[in-house]
């Protein structure tokens, strides 16, 4: 599934650089890219980091704020943002894998 989204992704982007409207003015674009959430909602502790106490990274509520700060700036600059993933978002491996319509997954708006 993940590469029928990716070759998509690629003809979209080939139809639009041989469209008639090819020679027209030049727009900057910011693309986003997500693959492998498997349903990591929480953040997990950062092991490979030699600190105490762990910190914890990560999570659908970290990406979503990232993800609106980058739309908030580049809204500002006038330069669209588009958000790709190619999962899978969810795993079904136990509660957590259940959450297709959580509100943390919401907020990233797939």
């Amino acid at each position: 599934m993940g590469y029928r989204r990716i070759l998509c992704t690629c003809l979209f982007f080939l139809c639009l650089a041989i469209s008639p409207t090819a020679g027209a003015e030049v727009r900057d674009i910011v693309i986003l890219y997500t693959n492998d959430f498997h349903s990591a909602i929480d953040p997990i502790p950062a092991y490979w980091l030699d600190r105490e106490p762990t910190p914890h990274l990560g999570g659908a509520a970290e990406i979503m704020t990232l993800v609106e700060q980058i739309r908030k700036r580049e809204a500002e600059a006038g330069r669209p943002v588009f958000l790709f993933d190619t999962g899978p978002a969810t795993t079904r491996a136990g509660p957590r894998g259940n959450v297709s319509s959580s509100s943390a997954l919401e907020g990233l708006r797939w």
